[in-house]
């Protein structure tokens, strides 16, 4: 909702939807009111898992902003027997067509529900339209942090979105921010991990390695062709499945070092404790490297940690760090060390936490890794 009115003062803004709180008392004094009506309205919204929030300026009027998790009905064929076909309204009729000739049943989406985030009306039509005609259900979110509002609504109510495709380019929050906001959410909050496609008009050299590092999933440049898309999805989702799949557990597997160590899991825990160790100092020289803008001591640094990540199969940290080291330019190398560092303090974490697991069992009177017991501190500078 917008208006053109008398505005509010941005410091009233703060309170506006606290109780009995109101912008100007000579308003109330005017026009009367108990300073209820905002506080009533956040509180259906945030009922319904959704947020409100208020934009305004003095004589230029205020726009309140309601986000709501809800989710597009898709007509149903027919009603139930013995029951008359309830009145609703339908959202889009390519939502009722098949999928296309041709298309393999794993390839469509069958109702999966995606969140679209692209703060361009036109491509946001057109790609929705693309969506539905794969067979899924399609949310969208105008920038970045409104679709971070609806992933985190969509989060507390239990019915979260099987992908995001986003905009790298967008007001407020980018793809880019976006991505790294819910990588580190999950990382803190043990969330599983939403697949993620980039969507951008930036076919530059760098823009898919720098998207990738970030932890998206897959690249896509607009305009989007169908049979590219639906592959990208397919794919990104049989990706996704499977990562879960693997990670039902949440201890780390370790299978290249396991099996260099005929499964004694001691001895593995040994060598894990020294890649901890060696990482920390390796931390602390990038960091020091970064913060003075040297990208060839960085990519020499980067190098040497994809490979220590690739003995412990963390992929996703080695492919971060590779984008380090091959970025095509100095500057994209300084720019994608943040990320990858925030995937190797996950990794850090697991290897930590399965090294403290084996000493717990040693002291319990199992078979411990040879050498006496270490603690492991994470290290804790702050991000270049």
């Amino acid at each position: 909702m917008q208006d053109t009115g008398i505005g509010i003062d941005p410091r009233a803004v703060r309170t506006l939807f606290e109780p009995f709180r109101q912008a100007d008392i000579a308003t109330t004094r005017r026009y009367g009111g108990t300073g209820l009506g905002l506080t009533i309205v956040r509180q259906l919204v945030e009922l319904m898992h959704g947020s409100v929030r208020c934009e305004s300026a003095l004589g230029a009027g205020s726009r309140f902003i309601v986000t709501l998790p809800l989710r597009p009905w898709v007509p149903s064929v027919g009603a139930a027997p013995g029951r008359s076909a309830p009145h609703r309204l339908a959202i889009d009729a390519a939502a009722r067509q098949p999928a296309p000739a041709g298309t393999s049943p794993d390839a469509t989406g069958r109702g999966q529900r995606v969140l679209l985030a692209e703060d361009h009306p036109i491509n946001r039509e057109v790609i929705t339209r693309q969506l539905l005609k794969l067979g899924y259900v399609c949310d969208c979110a105008e920038d970045g942090q409104q679709a971070w509002e609806m992933l985190e609504a969509a989060q507390a109510s239990g019915a979260g979105y099987a992908m995001l495709l986003t905009d790298c380019h967008m007001p407020r929050l980018d793809g880019y921010e976006l991505t790294a906001r819910l990588r580190q959410g999950e990382a803190a909050r043990g969330l599983p991990r939403l697949p993620i496609v980039a969507l951008t008009a930036n076919a530059l050299q760098g823009e898919a390695e720098r998207c990738l590092a970030l932890g998206m999933d897959a690249y896509l440049s607009k305009p989007l062709q169908l049979a590219d898309l639906r592959e990208a999805l397919s794919r990104v989702l049989r990706q996704g499945a499977a990562q879960q799949e693997a990670g039902a557990t949440t201890a780390p597997r370790y299978s290249r070092l396991m099996q260099l160590c005929d499964g004694d899991e001691a001895k593995v825990a040994k060598l894990v404790r020294v890649f901890v160790q060696a990482t920390e100092k390796d931390l602390q020289a990038m960091d020091r490297a970064a913060a003075a803008a040297d990208p060839a001591v960085l990519r020499q640094l980067a190098h040497r940690l994809s490979s220590a990540c690739h003995q412990l199969d963390e992929d996703e940290t080695v492919r971060a760090f590779q984008a380090v080291e091959n970025g095509h330019s100095d500057q994209l190398a300084l720019a994608l060390y943040p990320p990858a560092r925030r995937a190797l303090q996950s990794v850090m974490q697991r290897a930590t936490a399965f090294v403290a697991r084996c000493v717990r069992g040693a002291g319990r009177g199992e078979r411990s890794p040879s050498g006496p017991a270490q603690e492991i501190r994470l290290c804790s500078r702050a991000k270049a």
